[in-house]
């Protein structure tokens, strides 16, 4: 059930979110569509977004900055503990991960269960395909692998 969750919460590895706009979210706007939510389910999503916004971001900006200290090692640039800078960026990791559960964990709440059972069908190919499956259909063909 995590599917809600990477919606409303841009990823690890996407660009910093572009300046405030509009009061909704794209990926809210998106839900609110697919899943034909209420004003009132649009309004307490938009509420918990925003309270783990800082959360996110401070989570996000310390995972780069492990990730970075630890391809600085791999890739001979730094100097440190492989091992301890290793488990760091685990650490940083589990923490946005959690973070995101507790966003979906709030959000599902907002959901009625035919509405968790819908979004749940939106994300699930998302979640199979994965990383390389991305990369797959990423950029014109003669680049795709």
């Amino acid at each position: 059930m995590l599917h809600l969750a990477l919606l409303l919460v841009p990823s690890a590895q996407e660009a910093p979110p572009p300046p405030p706009g509009p009061p909704m979210p794209p990926s809210l706007a998106h839900l609110s569509k697919e899943l034909g939510l209420s004003e009132d389910q649009q309004r307490r999503l938009r509420t918990i977004h925003e309270d783990h916004r800082g959360r996110m971001e401070a989570r996000k900006e310390a995972f780069h900055t492990a990730q970075k200290a630890l391809m600085d090692v791999v890739l001979g640039d730094g100097a440190g503990d492989l091992n301890a800078l290793n488990a760091a960026f685990a650490a940083r990791h589990l923490d946005m991960v959690v973070e995101m559960a507790s966003i979906h964990t709030e959000s599902s709440a907002v959901l009625t269960p035919a509405q968790r059972e819908q979004a749940k069908a939106i994300h699930a190919p998302h979640l199979t395909q994965g990383p390389r499956a991305e990369a797959d259909h990423a950029g014109p063909p003669e680049r795709r692998h």
